[in-house]
C-alpha cells in the first residue's frame, strides 16, 4: 500500500472508521435484563421496526447479548424433500412436521455408518452437501474420504484453516496424510523435538482428530495444560476471541505472554513451541468451534440419509426447488389474466429466471434427467417422476401463467389431447402460446405441429372468398395489378359510405368529386356547388350502387375464377402474420421466451467464437492485468485484459445494475454501471401526431436479447469495460445468425430519434 497503491492508501486512512451506511440484521436478537435504553439508543427502520443504534461489537461492550437467528438453505432443502416424500407416500404426510422430521432424519435415527452411503459423497453424487458444496469442501472430501461423522466434523473445520505460510502444505492435505497414516503425526512431533512422554500427553486431545488441532476448544484445552503454562479458562477464552474476532494485535500480545510464562516456569520449549506454532497457529487465520462443526456435519449427514434411503430423485428435486427460488411461492403469483401488450408485466413476478437457469444448468451438468413441463404431470413447481427418475418442470416458471390458471389446469386433468385441453381450460392467446412453447403439450405430438394447429385456429382463417373479403385483400396487398382501378373504386366506395352518406344520397366533396368526374359519367350528379376547393355535388345512393356493382363485376369474376388460390394465399398470409407475432423462432427461442432457459441447444451454441473473439467465461482470469503503464508523475496504472462473452439475457436487477446472461457455458452475472444500465435498458419510443407512442426499440436487457459484451472479469461478475485502444464495441446486439455461426444482422448502438 505504500508503493503501487500509495494514493489509494492515503485516501483510505482518512475514511477508515467512518459510517458509510446503516442496516438492519434480518434475524439479530438483543437480550437484556433491564430497560434497554439504559444501555443503547434505539431507532426505527424505514419499515417501522425498532432496532438498536449499536453494532454487535458495541453491544457487547455495554453488556448486551446478541444472538443471530440464521436461515440456511440446507433446512429449506430438507423441508422440501420431506414434503415431497410425504406427498408421494414415502413417509406419513398427516403427521406434524416435527414428527415427520424426527421419524425420518432425527439425529438419533439417522444412519451413520453405511459404507455405501459414505461412498456416495466420495463420488460427489449428493448435490449441495451442506458446507461441502464449495471447491474447498469438494477437494477436502476427495482428499480425506471421511467415513464417520467425527471425520466429517474434523474436515468441516480443517477446510477453513489456512496454511501457516505461502507455499506450505495445505491443512486439508495434511489432515488427509495424517488420516491415511497416523505415524505421520508422530513424525511431525519428532521433527519439532517433542518428547515421547509429551506426545502421549497430546493424544487424548488430538488423536481422535488424527493429530489436527482444528477447533477452538482443542487449542483452549492445550494452553490450560500445566506443561503449557497452565493458563486459566478466561485467558484461553481471550485467545479464542483474538482468533474468532480476527484481532492480530490481541493475538500477538497473548503470544508474548505465552512465551514469557514458558521462560518463567522453565517449561519444555520444544513442546510449547509445537503447541503454539503448530496447534494454536493452525487457527490463527480462522478458528471454528466444535458445536458448529458437529452441528454442520449432522446436517450434512441428514442430507446423506435423505439421498441414500429414498429414491435420489427426491433430493435432486428438492435442490432444484430451493436453488430456483421456488420454495413456498405458490401464493405469490401475479394472477393477472388480461392478455395485454406483449411487453406488459403479466407474468409470475416471483419467478427469478436467473436462479432458474442456474439451478437447471447445475442439474443438467450432473446428468440428472430433466423434463419440460407436462400438461398432465407437472405441478406448481418442480416435481419428481420416480418411475422414470426424471424431474418435471413446474408451471409457475412459465411466462404469463398465473396461479389461478395453474389451479384450473390441475383441477381438470387428465387431458387426452390438445383439443381436449382447449375444451376444458380457458386461456388467452399469450398463455396458450407460452404453454405450447414450453413443451407442455409435447406428450400429444410435435410441438411445431401443435403450434401450427393453434395459430391456424386464431388467425381468422377464411372458408371462402367473396366481395366481403375485398377490404382484407386490399390491406394484405393481394389484389393483382390488372384490378388496380377496381381496388381504387372499392376504397372510394368505402370512404364515401363512411363519411358522406345520409338520407339516401351521397354528398361528394372536392376530392371525391374530382375522382368521380375523372372516371364516371356526370349525368347522375346534381346540386352542383362550384366554389374552388369547397366544390360539392350529390348523387343518389342507389345510382352510385349501380355504378359500383358494375365496376366490381371484374373483381367478382377474378375471385370466382381463382377462388382456391386466393383463399390459400389469404389464409397463409393471415397465418404467417399471427405466427410471426406469437411464435416466431426456433424451439430454443420458444423455451427462452416461455421458460427463461434452454432445454434444447443454446441459440448461440454454434457462434464462431474464434471470429468474434468470444471466450468461455470460466477460462477468463479474474482482474487479469495485460500491462502496467506509468504516468508522468510516476503513478503506475494497471491496464486490464479485455475479453468478450456472448449469451442471452434471462433476467435483470435494476436496483443492483445487474444483467443475468445465460451463455452456452453457464450463467454469468454482468454488473453494469448505473448510467450505462439506464441507457441500455430504456425503451425508445416516438410520439405520433395523435399523441400516442410507437415503440421504436425495446430494452437491450429484456429477456431473450442475445448480446456480446466486452469487458473484464472481477470476482464472480463480468464488468462491461473498454479502453480507447479497444476495437470492440461495449455491447453488440445479435439479431440474426446463420447456420454456420456467422452473425448476419447486428447492431452496436441504440436507436437515435431526431
Amino acid at each position: 500500500m505504500d508503493g503501487k497503491y500509495a494514493e489509494v492508501w492515503k485516501v483510505a486512512k482518512y475514511i477508515a472508521g467512518l459510517c458509510c451506511g446503516v442496516g438492519s440484521h434480518a434475524g439479530g436478537v438483543i437480550f437484556y435484563d433491564e430497560p434497554i435504553i439504559n444501555s443503547t439508543a434505539l431507532m426505527r427502520t424505514s419499515n417501522g421496526d425498532v432496532i438498536t443504534q449499536y453494532d454487535l461489537h458495541t453491544l457487547e461492550e455495554v453488556s448486551l447479548i446478541k444472538i443471530d437467528l440464521l436461515s440456511i438453505e440446507a433446512l429449506d432443502r430438507m423441508r422440501a424433500c420431506l414434503d415431497l416424500l410425504g406427498e408421494y407416500g414415502y413417509i406419513n404426510p398427516m403427521l406434524p412436521l416435527k414428527q415427520r422430521y424426527e421419524d425420518t432424519i432425527g439425529v438419533y435415527k439417522i444412519e451413520r455408518d453405511d459404507p455405501e452411503m459414505w461412498k456416495l459423497i466420495h463420488e460427489h453424487k449428493i448435490e449441495s452437501l451442506f458446507q461441502m458444496e464449495q471447491q474447498s469442501g469438494i477437494k477436502g472430501i476427495a482428499a480425506v474420504k471421511p467415513t464417520t461423522l467425527e471425520e466429517l466434523a474434523t474436515l468441516n473445520s480443517v477446510i477453513r484453516l489456512m496454511a501457516p505460510e505461502k507455499g506450505a502444505e495445505q491443512p486439508v492435505d495434511k489432515f488427509a496424510r495424517f488420516k491415511r497414516n497416523i505415524n505421520e503425526w508422530y513424525k511431525e512431533m519428532d521433527k519439532w523435538g517433542v518428547s515421547k512422554d509429551k506426545q502421549k500427553l497430546l493424544e487424548p486431545y488430538l488423536l481422535e482428530s488424527s493429530g489436527m488441532c482444528e477447533s477452538q476448544e482443542r487449542f483452549m484445552s492445550l494452553v490450560q495444560l500445566p506443561e503449557c503454562g497452565g493458563f486459566g479458562l478466561a485467558w484461553a477464552d481471550k485467545l479464542r476471541k483474538s482468533v474468532a474476532k480476527k484481532n492480530p494485535a490481541a493475538f500477538l500480545e497473548l503470544e508474548k505472554e505465552f512465551y514469557q510464562r514458558m521462560e518463567e516456569q522453565n517449561l519444555d520449549k520444544n513442546f510449547c513451541r509445537y503447541v503454539w506454532q503448530v496447534c494454536v497457529g493452525a487457527s490463527r487465520g480462522y478458528g471454528f468451534n466444535l458445536s458448529h462443526t458437529l452441528g454442520y456435519s449432522i446436517i450434512a449427514l441428514q442430507e446423506m440419509n435423505l439421498y441414500s434411503k429414498f429414491p435420489s430423485i427426491f433430493w435432486d428435486t428438492a435442490n432444484l426447488i430451493v436453488d430456483s427460488g421456488s420454495m413456498n411461492l405458490e401464493d405469490q403469483f401475479n394472477d393477472t389474466e388480461d392478455e395485454g401488450d406483449e411487453e406488459s408485466e403479466t407474468k409470475n413476478t416471483s419467478a427469478d429466471y436467473g436462479k432458474i437457469a442456474t439451478a437447471i444448468g447445475k442439474m443438467m451438468a450432473r446428468n440428472v434427467k430433466f423434463s419440460l413441463p407436462n400438461i398432465n404431470e407437472s405441478k406448481f413447481t418442480f416435481s419428481p417422476n420416480v418411475e422414470e427418475n426424471t424431474i418435471y418442470c413446474g408451471f409457475r416458471g412459465i411466462t404469463r401463467i398465473s396461479n389461478a390458471l395453474i389451479e384450473e389446469i390441475i383441477k381438470n386433468r387428465p387431458y387426452a389431447s390438445f383439443d381436449d385441453f382447449r375444451s376444458k381450460v380457458k386461456t388467452n392467446v399469450l398463455q396458450m402460446t407460452n404453454l405450447i412453447k414450453s413443451g407442455a403439450f409435447d406428450c400429444f405430438g410435435r410441438r411445431e405441429d401443435i403450434m401450427e394447429e393453434f395459430i391456424k385456429s386464431i388467425s381468422d382463417q377464411k372458408k371462402r372468398i367473396t366481395l366481403q373479403n375485398m377490404n382484407m385483400l386490399c390491406e394484405k396487398d393481394l389484389i393483382p395489378e390488372e384490378l388496380a382501378f377496381e381496388k381504387r373504386v372499392f376504397n372510394f366506395n368505402k370512404y364515401i359510405s363512411k363519411n358522406f352518406k345520409k338520407d339516401g344520397e351521397i354528398t361528394l366533396n372536392k376530392v371525391c368529386l374530382d375522382f368521380y368526374l375523372e372516371n364516371f359519367d356526370d349525368a347522375k350528379l346534381y346540386d352542383y356547388e362550384i366554389n374552388g376547393d369547397a366544390s360539392t355535388a350529390k348523387i343518389k345512393e342507389k345510382d352510385w350502387k349501380k355504378i359500383y356493382d358494375v365496376n366490381m363485376d371484374a373483381v367478382r369474376a377474378w375471385m370466382k375464377e381463382n377462388h382456391d388460390e386466393i383463399l390459400n394465399t389469404l389464409n397463409n398470409t393471415l397465418y404467417m402474420e399471427t405466427y410471426n407475432k406469437y411464435a416466431a423462432g426456433s424451439l430454443s427461442k420458444w423455451e427462452m421466451d416461455s421458460l427463461g432457459f434452454y432445454y434444447h441447444d443454446h441459440e448461440l451454441k454454434g457462434l464462431r467464437n474464434d471470429v468474434y473473439s468470444v471466450l468461455n467465461y470460466s477460462s477468463i482470469k479474474d482482474s487479469d492485468v495485460a500491462r502496467t503503464i506509468t504516468t508522468d508523475d510516476g503513478t503506475e496504472i494497471d491496464i486490464y485484459k479485455i475479453s468478450r462473452i456472448a449469451g442471452t439475457v434471462v433476467d435483470k436487477n435494476k436496483d443492483k445494475g445487474q444483467v443475468i446472461l445465460l451463455t452456452p457455458d453457464g450463467v454469468v452475472t454482468v454488473k453494469v454501471w448505473k448510467n450505462q444500465f439506464a441507457e441500455m435498458d430504456k425503451q425508445i419510443s416516438r410520439t405520433n401526431a395523435d399523441g400516442k407512442k410507437t415503440v421504436i426499440e425495446k430494452s437491450w436487457f429484456q429477456r431473450g436479447t442475445k448480446l456480446i459484451i466486452t469487458g473484464m472479469k472481477r470476482d464472480d461478475t463480468f464488468i462491461p469495460k473498454k479502453y480507447k485502444s479497444t476495437t470492440f464495441p461495449l455491447f453488440t446486439k445479435i439479431e440474426e445468425m446463420d447456420d454456420k455461426g456467422m452473425i448476419t444482422k447486428y447492431t452496436t448502438e441504440r436507436v437515435v430519434i431526431d
